[in-house]
């Protein structure tokens, strides 16, 4: 059976206003085949936003204006592109400011698999924690986080 050829696949987030694109986040970066990256690229390319982006977003003094494209690239080219225009992310932001929320600084103690950066900073979260075994050790309220 043929080996199935490996490149560096990466999934970057931007965000838009007008032509002027800048760079918000790496979600992932990994050597995969092509149906490898396809499958996760696919999984991030959903109707809303990541939330991240949105709450970013809902600072900004020109948040009508904002766009979030996330880009697959392999070998640093880009392969593909989903784009969230202006109107999705000000439906976004009404919505998220619409909510009652409610912040806390958490102290916990979490397990993941091996393949899992070792810098939490590199993490998506939302991914590492449907992965992950979370235990909660403390869990205090705050108003602002620092």
């Amino acid at each position: 059976m043929e080996e199935m050829k490996t490149s560096k696949w990466s999934i970057a987030l931007y965000e838009k206003v007008g032509r002027s694109y800048a760079e918000f986040g790496v979600f992932w970066e990994d050597e995969a085949t092509f149906e490898e990256a396809s499958e996760i690229f696919t999984g991030v390319c959903t109707p809303l936003p990541p939330a991240v982006a949105i709450q970013e977003a809902s600072v900004k003094e020109y948040a009508e204006l904002v766009e979030f494209e996330i880009r697959l690239f392999r070998d640093n080219r880009i392969i593909g592109a989903f784009l969230w225009p202006s109107d999705i992310i000000s439906m976004c932001i009404e919505d998220f400011k619409s909510f009652k929320t409610k912040k806390f600084l958490l102290r916990a103690e979490v397990t993941v698999p091996e393949e899992v950066s070792n810098d939490h900073n590199e993490w998506d979260v939302e991914e590492v924690l449907s992965i992950a075994d979370v235990n909660i050790i403390d869990m205090e309220p705050i108003d602002v986080v620092e």
